[in-house]
């Protein structure tokens, strides 16, 4: 799956040891993400931050977009990156970019991509030339 700047990962296994590991070069984490995936996320990408009390539910993004057709939606924005899920026409999907403004200027575009998340909360890359903003 693909996690974004912001998202808070859940450390699985020794807390104490993943805390020494942080920050540092050719380490690795073992974290959960807020949509239950389990993996591995390199330690020199990522900070450490204060557990909140609870989670929130999380605010709308502000821009849904809808396919044109039925599509993919990738691991990472390339049309050779594994599927992760997928879209039947006009399903809405929520853009999860930090940049909405530049998100809605690649709706419609060729070779452009945009981070979306699906109703079942899975998120990956749907290619912005299979999207609308409106449901048509």
């Amino acid at each position: 799956t693909v996690v974004t700047p912001g998202d808070a990962l859940e450390v699985l296994g020794d807390k104490d040891l993943a805390s020494t590991l942080i920050g540092q070069m050719d380490e690795w984490l073992n974290v959960r993400t807020p949509e239950g995936f389990a993996g591995f996320v390199a330690a020199w990408l990522v900070r450490a931050g204060e557990k909140p009390a609870s989670q929130p539910a999380p605010a709308p993004a502000g821009l849904t977009v809808f396919p044109t057709a039925d599509i993919n939606v990738r691991a990472q924005p390339s049309v050779n990156s594994p599927r992760v899920g997928g879209a039947f026409h006009n399903e809405a999907l929520t853009v999860i970019e930090a940049d909405l403004d530049a998100a809605r200027d690649k709706i419609g575009k060729t070779d452009q991509w945009i981070h979306v998340q699906l109703k079942d909360r899975n998120r990956g890359w749907a290619a912005a030339w299979f999207l609308g903003a409106t449901p048509g």
